[in-house]
């Protein structure tokens, strides 16, 4: 993109905070409830969310996903 990949994290950060969204830095997810809608963060704080982008691999959001074993397999 235009100005870099720099760029495009930075305009997804204006948009989603332009749309009322919440972006918290230094926590890793440790449980994705995607039935629920839910994620835990390393510091056992749990977020509802309507949607969720996921930045990371899509093999860490399978071991950490409540769905492995029913649509996912590693």
């Amino acid at each position: 993109p235009d100005g870099g990949v720099g760029k495009l994290a930075e305009t997804m950060n204006d948009k989603i905070l332009e749309l009322g969204g919440e972006i918290l830095i230094n926590r890793e997810i440790k449980e994705v409830s995607a039935g629920n809608k839910y994620v835990v963060d390393n510091k056992g704080v749990e977020y509802k969310y309507n949607k969720l982008i996921w930045a990371a691999d899509l093999k860490t959001l399978y071991k950490k996903s409540d769905l492995i074993g029913r649509f996912f397999y590693i």
